[in-house]
């Protein structure tokens, strides 16, 4: 087998590649603060989310363990609870 330059870097890159998706998948990256579990998105301050069932836009605007407060396109601001904000509105 001739070995070309190209064939090296082709070898080269194939290793390196590999090396790295095997040190990704080693890695367990946890929870962020505030965050059930790794699957769950965090809410944080200026995230979009839209209302179930009107599909209206808001920005979240503050976020705390009980409630959420949520601003409208206008700048209104608004409190729901948690368990209401889970229940009713999703990431835009």
């Amino acid at each position: 087998m001739l070995l070309t330059e190209q064939k090296i870097v082709e070898l080269f890159s194939r290793e390196y590649d590999r090396k790295i998706f095997e040190i990704l998948s080693e890695l367990d990256i946890g929870p962020f603060p505030g965050q059930a579990h790794k699957d769950v998105p965090v809410i944080t301050r200026d995230l979009k989310v839209r209302h179930v069932k009107t599909l209206l836009l808001y920005t979240i605007d503050s976020v705390s363990p009980r409630d959420i407060t949520l601003r409208t396109p206008e700048g209104r601001r608004f409190t729901v609870s948690a368990d209401e904000f889970e229940k009713e509105y999703k990431l835009d």
